[in-house]
């Protein structure tokens, strides 16, 4: 397991610890759920939520991480407002989040840099991209060793 592994998992299974959504790695998902996956959204749910980790920087000596997480948010078909009520409740959980372990990356901060509108899909659903900068600490690397 990775670090950014360790991330996206423990953020994906918080939120639905939370009630924003269910996570479910084996994908057995009821068609009303509002899923909760990696890097990938799927078509076959109307409502759902994307998390992909990215990383803009990284310290030169010492293990912390600044990982950017995008969260693509997709409301449910004919309601141009429920995109903005999931990421409200995404932001509602994870902007200040502080001093939580998911598997070997222990999350400092998190806070949202963004919220962008991206318009709907061809089935009249609408997407947005809330992005958060968190401050991790990853495992020690040779060249970073605390």
């Amino acid at each position: 397991m990775s670090a950014t592994r360790d991330l996206l998992v423990g953020l994906a299974q918080y939120l639905h610890d939370q009630g924003v959504g269910v996570y479910d790695p084996d994908e057995a998902y009821e068609p009303t759920s509002t899923v909760i996956t990696m890097k990938n959204m799927p078509s076959t749910v109307p409502r759902a939520i994307m998390l992909t980790a990215y990383i803009p920087s990284d310290h030169p000596t010492v293990n912390l991480t600044q990982y950017r997480v995008q969260v693509m948010s997709r409301g449910l078909p004919n309601d141009s407002l429920d995109v903005d009520d999931l990421g409200d409740s995404v932001f509602n959980v994870l902007h200040g989040l502080e001093h939580v372990d998911f598997g070997t990356a222990h999350v400092v901060q998190a806070l949202r840099v963004s919220s962008i509108p991206m318009g709907e899909d061809d089935n009249n659903r609408h997407e947005r991209s809330d992005n958060y900068a968190l401050d991790v600490n990853r495992p020690a690397t040779l060249n970073q060793p605390a």
